[in-house]
């Protein structure tokens, strides 16, 4: 879109994948909360809305989750969609999210104390599932050369080259599995690892971070994110004793940015976050980011004016 906007240098174009200036990080952060909010009511979503269902998705679902698949409804995101989560994950917010931390690093910080936010809500589920713990590593894994090649094959073999996974090349899965463990795990059997930073306080990796992808047993799998033969460096400086901090904090921030991004009112999906005055309901930020996601993305922001001709395809 920013060639055909912006250049007459093309006879037409095919563009895919065309977001508003809004799209980054809102329409990965919603779909995020969604998902945390959900995890564990989704086959119930999917059974209510496939042929034979209630037809009722919100039927035996608790307030919190009720109001969490409205707003990703109203937000854009399809109901039917939620028959593909088997197939989905968190995707690209785990890469955005230091981005959004670099552009406005206070909301991190307002997010678990300034009334407004879901973070400063007592008893809430954005509490509940932080972690926020030291501990020391008690074992470390890093992939074998053989290892490493099984992966790339694999990755080579599934072509990532589609909008879904085409940012996939340089995670962690293209490079075979990294593990730790450590002396002393977070409380609880529901953990929320996934973007749980693992920041790493003593020894030649001090002041190291990786991000957290799952929990494999009792073993930490470092995640999504660019670079991920630099995790493995980090990760081999590391020695059994080291003290860690495990913090998802950041993660579960960024999953509801959303709604402190509140754009003009021609943005009608953010209207759910407006009152009967059309002003915010939530505390709003300084600015809004994405426009510099749009621009960053493709030299310019969008704005309808086309030199040459267009083909869309669904």
């Amino acid at each position: 879109m920013g060639f055909i906007e912006n250049t007459n240098a093309f006879d037409g174009a095919v563009p895919f994948v065309i977001g508003s200036p809004l799209s980054l990080p809102n329409v990965i952060s919603i779909r995020s909360h969604g998902m945390r909010i959900l995890r564990h009511v989704i086959p119930q979503i999917m059974d209510a809305i496939e042929p034979g269902g209630s037809g009722d998705p919100y039927e035996g679902l608790n307030e919190e989750e009720q109001d969490a698949l409205r707003e990703q409804a109203k937000l854009g995101f399809p109901m039917r969609a939620w028959l593909q989560s088997p197939y989905m994950d968190m995707g690209s917010l785990p890469v955005l999210a230091p981005i959004v931390k670099q552009l406005d690093p206070e909301y991190f910080e307002d997010f678990w104390t300034v009334p407004g936010y879901l973070g400063a809500v007592p008893n809430g589920s954005a509490r509940r599932e932080r972690i926020l713990m030291e501990t020391t590593i008690k074992e470390i894994h890093i992939p074998s050369e053989e290892e490493k090649e099984e992966a790339a094959k694999a990755a080579a073999s599934e072509g990532r080259n589609n909008v879904d996974d085409a940012w996939k090349k340089g995670t962690q899965e293209s490079f075979g599995k990294t593990w730790i463990t450590v002396n002393e795990m977070p409380g609880g059997d529901d953990l929320y690892i996934y973007g749980c930073n693992l920041t790493i306080k003593a020894g030649e990796a001090e002041g190291s971070t990786v991000v957290l992808d799952s929990l494999d047993g009792d073993k930490f799998i470092p995640g999504s994110g660019f670079g991920l033969e630099s995790v493995n460096a980090i990760v081999a400086k590391a020695k059994p004793g080291d003290k860690v901090l495990l913090d998802n904090s950041d993660y579960i921030a960024v999953q509801t940015y959303h709604r402190h991004q509140v754009p003009d009112l021609e943005y009608t999906a953010w209207d759910q976050f407006r009152d009967e005055n059309k002003q915010p309901i939530y505390p709003q930020r300084s600015r809004l980011i994405g426009p510099l996601f749009a621009f960053d993305a493709a030299g310019a922001v969008q704005d309808g004016h086309i030199q040459g001709k267009v083909i869309v395809c669904g």
